[in-house]
């Protein structure tokens, strides 16, 4: 009898037991399943946050105010150092070899038409030209600047721009640059170094009208400032991921000429006449 109940108590005790154990793990179970719903709902509510800041940067975007307001002033400041690049005359620097900026026209003047060139590159043989035509027609009204941005496709582009500085230490810039692009098959296609400083020391003497020291200019196509100077230009142009030649920007917009329907040469007086209006 005694043995009937010792073995009906274990039982008893067993089944309490596993009946707690259920409990335990129902316990458990219910406080991981609030756990995993609250970090879902965590999850969701910075998804959703996220896109509501989405949609207002994009509706303020649209509605032209930027998303500085939103984000800092970083953006701005990116923008601010973009028109002083390509808005504005930049002052020498030991950086640029402390040579300044080719400005011709007036220096002074709200408008500012920046264009960079590859020396070697025909399309800014054939814009030459009217880059020509708009200095004649506004060269009392804007102040056009020019840079240069030799591309890797082109190997004589930087000694190109090189002897560029080495002329203009005698006063011969543009008169060597129109020789350049007007005589570029003369030197783009020679197979040396040595013999492209010949042919840039030929048409630096035609372009001073036989006025210049050849000396001189000879020993300025190795002067390390000149470089400098064609270096700065292409930093200037690489922070704006510029990959293309000519590329031309009016009071730091950058216009888009070779889509223009109207042609070049009218795309860039309509920009030009719209900014000096404003």
């Amino acid at each position: 009898m005694t043995e009937k109940k010792t073995a009906k108590t274990k039982k008893v005790a067993k089944t309490s037991e596993y009946k707690n154990a259920v409990k335990g793990k129902k316990k458990g179970t219910v406080v991981v399943s609030q756990t995993y719903v609250a970090v879902m709902a965590i999850i969701i509510a910075v998804q959703t946050l996220v896109i509501l800041v989405l949609m207002m940067a994009l509706t303020t975007s649209l509605n032209g105010k930027g998303i500085d307001s939103l984000f800092g002033g970083e953006q701005t400041a990116q923008r601010q150092d973009r028109d002083i690049r390509h808005g504005g005359i930049i002052a020498a620097s030991p950086e640029s070899g402390n040579i300044g900026e080719h400005v011709r026209g007036k220096k002074d003047s709200k408008v500012v038409f920046i264009w960079y060139t590859d020396m070697q590159c025909p399309a800014c043989a054939q814009m030459w030209p009217i880059i020509e035509a708009l200095y004649a027609k506004y060269s009392d009204k804007v102040a056009f600047v020019t840079r240069y941005l030799p591309l890797n496709m082109h190997p004589y582009a930087r000694p190109a721009s090189i002897a560029l500085e080495s002329a203009d230490a005698q006063g011969y810039y543009y008169e060597m640059m129109s020789a350049l692009f007007t005589r570029r098959n003369d030197w783009v296609y020679v197979s040396d170094e040595d013999m492209l400083a010949d042919r840039f020391d030929e048409i630096f003497k035609e372009a001073s009208g036989g006025k210049g020291d050849g000396v001189k200019f000879r020993e300025g196509l190795n002067r390390e400032e000149y470089g400098k100077k064609v270096d700065h230009d292409m930093k200037l142009a690489r922070e704006d991921s510029l990959t293309s030649t000519p590329t031309v920007f009016i009071n730091g917009r950058e216009i888009d000429f070779a889509n223009a329907s109207e042609g070049a040469s009218t795309a860039f007086i309509n920009a030009i006449e719209d900014a000096l209006n404003k």
